[in-house]
């Protein structure tokens, strides 16, 4: 097993994993398609591995595309709610008293213990972070793509384009995503549902979106995975990324629209401010 360079610890009440040095290696898994002769390292969805303190503590995420700014790559990532630290809530407001009586969201995830794959090798690192914004950032080490460059620039939306990419999901609206094994997995928008998160101004309300998912359980590990509405409708755009399963259904998730977050991320990547807590 390979171990990070640099030393990682565990929020002691939220369970997310944070480093001292704002940054976090990042390790591949081998993908199911990696015999396949179209088949690049660096091209999502792939599973993407995070060593813990310990040898026998790691978390797993997907990467759902590509988010590109000049020239530097970024692999937008997620981990589930329940690692992140949300609460369930039936508040609509944004004061405390409005979130008094929210329930974290507390499903216990174990992962095995002795991977079927192994990483293929270094990826790059989480530079950012955003527990209360509910999106991450891989930054792609170059030698990833090395030759590559033209596919990467075609295949990574710019991130003063990702507006154009993307579209507000709305509820009934049919879905797709593909996993990380290669299954593709279709939906339905069924509902909105409250959360909160502890901020640095309070309790932050965030609306997620539960789908359906028919007969697909998501796992975890699809946290991240990018959703578009079907190729089918009228507008077959990206709408958001996989943030947990629902608790109230038995093949449901939750979707975070990306244009909850699209502008912090925005903001993020022009000021290059980064940070592993907000």
């Amino acid at each position: 097993m390979m171990k990070s360079k640099i030393k990682c610890g565990i929020q002691q009440q939220q369970h997310i994993p944070t480093c001292n040095l704002f940054v976090m290696d990042i390790y591949l898994l081998q993908s199911p398609f990696s015999m396949s002769p179209d088949f690049r390292v660096w091209r999502p969805p792939q599973v993407l591995y995070i060593l813990g303190p310990s040898q026998q503590e790691f978390y797993l995420v997907t990467a759902g595309g590509l988010i590109r700014d000049g020239d530097t790559v970024y692999m937008l990532v997620v981990q589930d709610v329940s690692l992140m630290g949300w609460c369930s809530c039936k508040g609509s407001g944004s004061s405390a008293r409005h979130h008094s009586s929210c329930t974290p969201v507390s499903k216990h995830i174990i992962y095995q213990q002795d991977l079927q794959q192994d990483p293929v090798g270094l990826i790059g690192s989480l530079v950012h972070y955003s527990i209360d914004q509910g999106y991450g950032l891989v930054r792609v080490n170059p030698e990833w793509f090395a030759g590559d460059e033209e596919a990467v620039a075609q295949e990574a939306i710019p991130i003063e384009q990702l507006e154009a990419h993307t579209d507000e999901p709305e509820i009934m609206d049919f879905i797709e995503f593909t996993t990380a094994s290669g299954e593709e997995v279709t939906g339905v928008i069924v509902a909105s549902q409250n959360h909160c998160v502890q901020s640095g101004s309070g309790r932050r309300r965030i609306a997620a979106l539960v789908v359906n998912t028919s007969s697909y359980s998501v796992k975890p590990e699809d946290c991240g995975a990018w959703v578009r509405r079907s190729i089918a409708s009228d507008r077959p755009m990206l709408l958001g990324h996989i943030v947990g399963f629902s608790e109230n259904e038995s093949y449901g998730m939750l979707l975070l629209p990306f244009n909850r977050f699209r502008d912090d991320m925005r903001r993020t990547l022009r000021r290059k401010v980064f940070n592993m807590l907000g």
